[in-house]
This record gives structure tokens, sequence and C-alpha cells, in this order.
């Protein structure tokens, strides 16, 4: 009760909506690939995580630390592993309401939060056993208590090892946590004069992360961005125009909407962040009137990147963009959308800013003014639902719990079976309860060894959708070496097609 007391009615319906579509929903789909292997590392312990992202070059072992001491207490069940996700989600988006406040007004903050709580890319990984919801709450929260220092005339230790802490667990999140503080240093030298009171606080914030975070920083340069066969960065395509505005459909919440909508969506967001960017004097008196303004000659102005506050957004939103791109084109690619995701309260605080600013052409505080801003505001929120929409009622994820279902209702002792790539095993054995005992021989052994399957009575074969030639060269070899008359079974569990031979 004395939550609900303290938080306005209109944070508390936005939070109600975070925690519905976090939610719903969230244990339908089965595990893919990705979740499956975090799981089953955690399963693993310490020095498995260790090994593997030291390996995996853009990943640094901290989630997979907390999905570890996670399952130790509430298992590993699809709704249990999840469920961290939602929780960061939904504290991600009233972390999206308080800094929009603390940087514009109250209708800033809440237009924005609103529009996180129903985007489908944020909904997306708050129901994946993945990093990315984590690393969306902890830019959130580095950015709060970056703004709380700026704005305090002589920020304390409490600031100094709090903003400490959360840069340091953003670091050892991912490897864009890294262009996050980035964003932070580049607006605090562009802005030091102003901010002269929080600049001891501020540089030994930065000294404390660096060496904390500086055992990694080698890792992350050596196994990730110079590494030409680091795992976790291999397999991302280069850079491209399509690629380009894929990434911008999906941050904007495009990603699962239609093709017509979603290019829309884009589009309108990028006209409302257009006019969040200018200084509309009008706009700043709504929500701000006990706020003084420090230079009332600029103040009366309209002009480009006006103010600071707009400022700290664009660095924010554009400085991890930028810095990926440059690298992608550099050394390699690590252009990746989920990779970007704490830039996404970025473009939807400077889309609300936007909302706000057109409306105060009308007039303050008038009809009309209120009236734009519905309007503009229903504009973006029906079509960003859209894209919920499509998310919830489309499958996005293979049914590997069928598919394994159906192997385990029909195998016997001495079956054998075999995937293409031989990683996709891994939702597999997640699934596979282990009765009766299914030997997984790897695919290479099966087209260049003759005598690999010769201690197996039976071979099933897993083909995933879109196979490729491979896919098929391994049906084909397996028709051609045991004959047609050895298919004894195939079944289709969408999207998979299970063979059974016997051999």
């Amino acid at each position: 009760m004395r939550i609900a007391k303290r938080l306005p009615w209109s944070i508390l319906v936005i939070l109600v909506l975070a925690v519905l579509f976090r939610f719903i929903y969230i244990g339908t789909e089965s595990l893919w690939l990705d979740e499956a292997v975090n799981v089953l590392l955690c399963e693993e312990g310490w020095g498995s995580i260790r090994e593997f992202c030291v390996d995996d070059g853009a990943h640094p072992p901290l989630y997979f630390i907390l999905l570890h001491l996670w399952t130790l207490l509430f298992g590993q069940s699809e709704v249990a592993v999840r469920l961290p996700s939602a929780l960061m989600g939904i504290i991600a988006v009233f972390l999206t309401c308080k800094v929009g406040y603390e940087l514009y007004s109250r209708r800033v903050g809440l237009i924005a939060g609103f529009l996180l709580a129903i985007s489908s890319f944020p909904v997306c990984y708050s129901q994946e056993v993945a990093p990315y919801s984590l690393l969306l709450m902890l830019t959130l929260l580095s950015f709060f208590i970056y703004i709380r220092i700026l704005k305090e005339d002589k920020p304390g230790k409490k600031h100094l090892i709090l903003f400490a802490l959360v840069n340091v667990l953003l670091c050892y999140t991912h490897l864009f946590g890294v262009f996050t503080a980035g964003a932070q240093v580049l607006y605090y030298i562009l802005y030091r004069r102003r901010y002269a009171g929080a600049r001891n606080v501020f540089w030994v914030t930065q000294a404390v992360t660096l060496l904390v975070f500086a055992p990694w920083i080698y890792v992350l340069i050596t196994n990730g961005i110079l590494n030409d066969t680091a795992r976790g960065l291999a397999w991302i395509p280069e850079p491209s125009l399509s690629l380009l505005n894929s990434i911008a459909r999906g941050l904007a919440g495009a990603g699962f909407a239609g093709s017509a909508w979603g290019t829309f969506l884009m589009w309108f967001l990028i006209v409302l962040c257009l006019a969040g960017i200018f200084y509309l004097p009008g706009a700043m008196r709504i929500g701000q009137k006990k706020k003084k303004a420090k230079n009332t000659e600029r103040a009366t102005r309209i002009s480009l990147f006006a103010e600071p506050e707009t400022n700290l957004i664009l660095i924010w939103l554009l400085l991890p963009f930028v810095m990926a791109l440059i690298i992608s084109f550099a050394y390699k690619p690590i252009l990746v959308d989920r990779y970007l995701i704490g830039i996404v309260p970025a473009l939807y605080l400077l889309a609300a800013r936007g909302i706000v600013n057109i409306a105060s052409l009308i007039g303050d505080g008038s009809t009309r003014a209120k009236a734009t801003t519905a309007v503009l505001f229903i504009i973006v929120a029906a079509v960003t639902a859209s894209g919920l929409y499509s998310y919830y009622a489309d499958y996005h994820k293979l049914d590997w719990r069928g598919a394994t279902a159906y192997i385990g209702q029909y195998a016997q002792p001495g079956d054998a079976i075999v995937f293409y790539p031989d990683y996709e095993r891994w939702p597999f054995v997640y699934y596979y309860g282990g009765e009766p005992e299914i030997t997984i021989i790897s695919h290479r052994a099966v087209l260049g060894d003759t005598g690999a399957v010769a201690g197996n009575e039976r071979l099933w074969l897993l083909q995933l959708p879109l196979g490729t030639e491979k896919d098929v060269s391994i049906q084909r070899e397996l028709f051609y070496r045991f004959g047609d008359e050895a298919l004894i079974g195939w079944e289709i569990v969408e999207p998979f097609i299970i063979y059974l031979f016997d051999i």
C-alpha cells in the first residue's frame, strides 16, 4: 500500500501494463538455441561460465552468474528461467518514466514509459533467457544516477558508490555497456563547465569503473573484436542498408508488425525525434514551472541542439550505434539490434519530447494542445501495439518442446540422433529427459564415416526448417546408405521434419 500511495496512478497503470505484457504467454514458446545454451551453461557452474564467456568475446559473465544463482533457487523450467528478464524489463519501464521526469517533465516520462511498456522489442527480450533485459535495465539505472549526480551541486560518496557499482555491473553485462559509459563521458566533457560541481565524483567513478573492469577489457578486445573466430560475434553479417533498415525497425518496435505499418512507425518516430531535438520555450514550460533556466538568453531562441538535456539523449541514442558501426567496418561486424537495446529508451524519450514540442506550438495547456498530444500519442501507441499483437499471435521460436516430445514417445534403447548444424542439439538436450538414452552423433561423422552408426540399431534425423544443401545431403546420404526401405517412420512437427531409420 505504501508503494501504491507514493506512485502516481498513471505510473501504476503503466507498470500494470508492463507486468501484463511481460508475463502473458511467457512459457508458451519453447526455448530456442541461445536460451537452451544459457540454461545448460549455468547448470554446469562457475568454471564453465568463465570459460564460455572468455571464448564468446561479447558477453561478460554477470548475467550467467545471476542466472546460475537464480536456477539454484527456482529451477530450470521455461517460466522460471525467463522470469528474471521479465522482472528487469518491468523495472526498465519504471526507470524510463523517472528519467523522463528528471530530464524534462512528468508528461514526457509517462509517454516514453508507456511506449516502452508496449513495444514488442523490449517485450520480446523480457521473455527470453538472455542478458539483454539486464542490459536495458542497467543502462537506464546508470543514466538515472548519472543525471542525479549532474543535478547535485556537490554529489557525495553515496552517488560515487552507486554510480560506480552500476557502471561496473553494466560493463560486465555486455560489450555495448562500455559504449553507454562512453556516451556519459563524452557528454560530461562537452558540458564540464556546466557541471563543474560533479567533476570529482564523476571522474573518480570513471576511474573506479575502469580499474574494476580492466581484467575483462583484454578479453573483449582480443577474444571479441580482434578475434575472427570469436563464437559470440563470428555469425554477425556485414553492415548493409537492408540490415540497418531491419535494425531501425526492430528498435522502433516495428520488427513484428507488417511491412507497411512497420515502415510507417519507424519514420513517424524519426519525425517525432526530430521535433524533440528542437528547443521550444512553450514545451519547456509544460511541467517545468518550478524550474528556472540557467541561461535566459539562450532560452528565448529556437535552435538546434540548444538544450543540454536533449544533447544527452542524442549522445545516448547515437554514440553506441556509431561506435558499433565504426568497429563493424574497421575490424569486424558487431552491429545487432538486440545489442543496441540500451538505446531504445533514448529513442522513446526523444519521441515523447517531440510529441510535447509539437503540442506546444498549438499553445500551452490549451484544449487544442492537449488534443494534439493525445492524437500523436494514440497514433504511435496504436501502431506499436499492432507489432505487439503480432508478437503474441505468431510463433517465432522453433517448437523444440514438441519435436523432443515426439522423439521421446517413440525412442528405444540403442537409438542415435543426428542434427545439422551440430550445435542445434542443445535445445534437444534441454528438453529430453534422458530415458531411454539416445546417442547424439555429429553430422560430420555420419557423412564421413560409414561405420559411425554401426553400434546403433536405429537413427533419428531431425531436419531443421529452411535446410541448406548440407541438410539435404545428410538426408540423401542416409537414404543412399541404408536404402528407402530403412525409413520406418517420419513426422512433421512444425517446423521440423523428423525421420527414423532402421539401420
